[in-house]
């Protein structure tokens, strides 16, 4: 299933319907090279990446496959890992593609498409940040996450 729509539609959705415990990160960038970046990992928060406009590939690999213990940034909820293991899985981010990163998931954003050198576009991506919480007892607020579904054209 994908995902149509565009940052600032994404943005305005999220902050009409959703708790005020989510956030949206916006971001524009050139992507990296895979030597340029590191594994990351979070405890607290869901990823939703959503790339708007340009294209990256996005790496992704299970925590437990690492040997190195990064520090913790408890406020920034994230973790480096200095380590890079062989890839589990390579998602290709375009528009109306989007990836969900849970908690204990290491992966690798931001990256070129198919590690390629030369021209390269600038990315836009949104990355929908959802709070790890038992939505048992909250059932509308789960509800919510998935209204972006009403308001969207879905391939």
């Amino acid at each position: 299933m994908s995902l149509c729509l565009d940052c600032g539609e994404a943005a305005a959705l999220i902050e009409q319907r959703l708790s005020e415990r989510f956030r949206l990160n916006r971001e524009h960038y050139l992507p990296f090279a895979r030597s340029e970046r590191r594994y990351e990992v979070h405890k607290q928060f869901i990823d939703i990446q959503f790339v708007c406009a340009g294209r990256e590939d996005i790496l992704l690999a299970w925590a437990s496959r690492f040997h190195d213990q990064p520090v913790f940034d408890e406020d920034r909820d994230i973790a480096f890992y200095e380590e890079k293991p062989s890839e589990d899985l390579l998602v290709h981010l375009r528009p109306g593609v989007f990836c969900v990163v849970f908690p204990f998931e290491a992966h690798m954003p931001c990256i070129r498409p198919d590690n390629r050198e030369g021209n390269v576009s600038a990315v836009e991506k949104c990355v929908a940040k959802v709070p790890l919480v038992d939505y048992s007892r909250d059932p509308m607020l789960f509800q919510n996450l998935f209204a972006l579904e009403a308001h969207s054209n879905l391939k």
